[in-house]
């Protein structure tokens, strides 16, 4: 059985829409571009984001 791939909405914010149009414009597959630097960068953020969280849980409240 063949996985069924969700349909994703992404609107860049506009410094990073400039910088989409630059890789498409240079003949780069953005798709391509964006999966990269997910793979590259997003499962440190996301660790860095859900530990902030965590603490921010974890906090006694005032």
């Amino acid at each position: 059985m063949t996985e069924k791939l969700l349909p994703r909405t992404f609107r860049p914010w506009p410094e990073n829409q400039e910088r989409l149009e630059f890789a498409e414009k240079v003949g780069l597959n953005v798709s391509e571009v964006i999966n990269e630097v997910l793979q590259k960068h997003l499962k440190k953020d996301l660790e860095a984001k859900t530990r902030q969280l965590r603490e921010v849980l974890s906090a006694p409240v005032p």
